[in-house]
């Protein structure tokens, strides 16, 4: 509605500064009402992308652009998410601010894990959250690095670094009431857990995820949740929960 409302307002600055927010906004609740992959959401951040080129407006731009990578990780287009992060990763160091070169780290790391390249994903991973500083930056920017680092620990070795770094990030989301930023935490732990083994746990938080993701209508985390939990009850040998409950999706 407030979008329909701009054609009201005269083209200029300000009538432009009023949609890029309109946009981001936009598209960070797509992505959290319909995926990270809808196709709603990455229109908003490339909306929001030409507004911030045409107004020279880097502050926005990285924000921007980080939506539009993870659209591309979500699909499975991990060489194109590498080269959008390594971009992005180019131009934050171009800025004094850090939050940038926070962002661009941490997508980088995404998209190295993603395509397999753990150590290079691991170490990007840890450049982000090295860069964060409470005070300057949001509450939720090490959650992101946080879960991703769960999961490439866990797959080089360092384990039990790996279940912190999880446990970490479910702790700040429970600590910010952050719903969404929870179910994405709570994931990546349960897969951390799949990942050792420990069919228990992971049924423990995955199931947790599910509730969660049901409750605020997160599509992708209670899909995520669900797959997780599947695993784990049959790893149990609940196999006769597990057709049926995914007979009933």
């Amino acid at each position: 509605m407030a979008l329909k409302r701009l054609v009201d307002l005269p083209a200029n600055t300000e009538r432009d500064n009023l949609e890029l927010q309109l946009q981001q906004s936009l598209g960070n609740s797509f992505a959290a009402g319909k995926g990270f992959a809808a196709a709603e959401a990455v229109e908003a951040y490339k909306r929001a992308l030409d507004l911030c080129n045409s107004a020279k407006d880097s502050s926005q731009r990285f924000a921007a652009l980080n939506g539009i990578i993870a659209f591309h990780i979500t699909r499975g287009d991990f060489e194109q998410s590498r080269g959008l992060a390594e971009d992005l990763l180019t131009l934050a160091h171009q800025q004094e601010d850090p939050m940038p070169k926070l962002m661009g780290h941490r997508a980088l790391g995404q998209a190295l894990f993603l395509i397999g390249e753990l150590a290079p994903a691991r170490d990007h991973l840890s450049s982000s959250l090295k860069l964060y500083d409470a005070a300057r930056h949001g509450s939720l920017a090490p959650l992101f690095s946080q879960t991703y680092l769960a999961l490439a620990s866990t797959l080089l070795g360092d384990i039990d670094r790996g279940l912190a770094f999880g446990q970490d990030a479910v702790r700040l989301a429970e600590q910010l009431r952050h719903p969404h930023s929870l179910c994405n935490a709570l994931a990546f732990l349960a897969g951390a857990h799949v990942l050792c083994g420990d069919a228990e746990a992971a049924y423990s938080v995955a199931e947790r995820t599910v509730l969660l993701a049901s409750e605020y209508a997160f599509p992708l985390w209670l899909a995520g949740g669900q797959m997780l939990r599947g695993w784990a009850s049959s790893d149990l040998g609940h196999v006769t929960r597990v057709f049926l409950r995914f007979a009933k999706v």
